[in-house]
């Protein structure tokens, strides 16, 4: 099961847990952005999947949570509700040139 939260209270993204519903949030922004990871809840203790990601188009932040870890392919799935576009874009890769004909 899928849960998502919004900001909450300008901490950035917030994480609940798919267990109990506890929010999670990162004040200090160091949980990386963009990846699959996982933590352990501080109330209920039970782990989780999470993934906070970033919008390369509009820069909107958002937190997504699981239960159990889902496929890495669910995160190329997820999309951006600011702007609608994919945060992973499936014809993007790190070492592409955006524009091949120099144009």
């Amino acid at each position: 099961m899928l849960k998502v939260l919004s900001e909450e209270g300008g901490m950035g993204p917030a994480l609940a847990c798919p267990h109990c519903g506890f929010a999670h949030t990162d004040p200090w922004e160091v949980l990386e952005q963009n990846r699959l990871d996982e933590m352990h809840c501080g109330e209920c203790r039970k782990p989780f999947a999470f993934a906070l990601m970033e919008c390369d188009h509009c820069g909107a932040e958002k937190g997504f949570t699981w239960a159990h870890r889902p496929a890495d392919a669910t995160l190329d799935l997820l999309n951006c509700e600011s702007c609608g576009r994919l945060y992973r874009q499936a014809d993007e890769s790190p070492n592409q040139d955006p524009d091949p004909e120099g144009l």
